[in-house]
C-alpha cells in the first residue's frame, strides 16, 4: 500500500498492521536532528505598489504561454514518466506513465512554471527537468528575455495565497511591470524562500513519520528504548 504522507517504506503484516522498521526509524531520527534550514533572504521596506499587467495580457503579447494537458492524457502501464498534480504537491518523482504522443500533451521543460491549484493550498514551482505533465497541472512557459520564471512563480504563489484556497484565474493574476534585470534579482530571493519551504515541509513529514513509527513500535513492542538511553528528553517527570 502506498503511503504518500510518510514516503518511507513500512512493512505490512498479514492483518494489515503497520510494523515500524528499526532501520527506518533510526534513519528518520538521524535526518531529523541533522536538519539545517537553507538561508532566508534579508528583506527591507520596498517602494510600494508598481504598475501591473495581467498574465492574460502577457499571453496575448507573446511573453508567455499558458498550457495544460487534455483529459485524454491518461495513465498507462508503460510510457514516458508523467508528473501528476499529486506528485507535484508531494514534491516527488513521477509516479505514473503517459503517452507523449497524445494530442495536446504537454512536456514540461526546464524553466516552466507549474501550478497546481484546487483542493486547498496551491503549489507553484519551476521545472528543473523535462517531464510529461498530467491533466490538472497548469504550465506557464515564459520568454526568458522578458519574464523571469522564478519571479513569475512568486507572483502566482502570492496571488494564490491571497485567494485563501479559493480558485484563482491565472489569466487575471496581476504581474508587476518590472525590468527583466530586477525580475532576476527578485527571482533569486523567491527561489530561496521556496527552497526553505520545501526543506521545512520535508522536515515536518520526517518528524511526523519518526513520531508515528516510534509510538507504534513502543506500543506494539517491535521497538524498545536502547540500552543506557534512559529518559533523554526529560519531559516526563524527574
Amino acid at each position: 500500500m502506498e503511503n504518500d504522507a510518510a514516503g518511507a517504506p513500512t512493512e505490512l503484516v498479514a492483518d494489515g498492521v503497520l510494523v515500524p522498521d528499526v532501520a527506518t526509524y533510526t534513519a528518520l531520527r538521524t535526518s531529523v536532528f541533522a536538519f539545517r534550514s537553507p538561508v532566508a533572504p534579508e528583506l527591507v521596506a520596498g517602494d510600494g505598489p508598481r504598475p501591473m499587467v495581467s498574465i492574460g495580457e502577457l499571453a496575448e503579447a507573446g511573453a508567455l504561454t499558458v498550457l495544460e494537458s487534455p483529459p485524454t492524457l491518461v495513465a498507462i502501464a508503460s510510457g514516458a514518466p508523467m508528473l501528476t498534480a499529486k506528485d507535484i504537491r508531494l514534491g516527488r518523482e513521477p509516479t505514473r506513465n503517459g503517452d507523449p504522443g497524445t494530442p495536446g500533451a504537454v512536456l514540461g521543460q526546464p524553466g516552466d512554471v507549474v501550478v497546481v491549484a484546487g483542493g486547498g493550498h496551491a503549489v507553484v514551482s519551476v521545472c528543473t527537468d523535462a517531464a510529461l505533465l498530467a491533466p490538472g497541472v497548469a504550465v506557464l512557459r515564459v520568454n526568458p528575455d522578458v519574464i523571469d520564471a522564478y519571479f513569475l512563480s512568486g507572483v502566482v504563489r502570492a496571488a494564490a495565497d491571497a485567494a485563501d484556497s479559493r480558485p484563482i484565474d491565472l489569466f487575471g493574476v496581476a504581474f508587476p511591470r518590472v525590468p527583466i534585470g530586477e525580475q532576476r534579482t527578485v527571482g533569486e530571493a523567491v527561489a530561496q524562500l521556496m527552497e526553505i519551504e520545501k526543506a521545512w515541509r520535508g522536515q515536518r513529514l520526517a518528524v511526523e513519520r519518526m513520531v508515528r513509527d516510534g509510538l507504534s513500535g513502543l506500543s506494539s513492542g517491535t521497538l524498545r528504548i536502547a540500552d543506557g538511553a534512559g529518559n533523554a528528553g526529560g519531559a516526563h517527570g524527574e
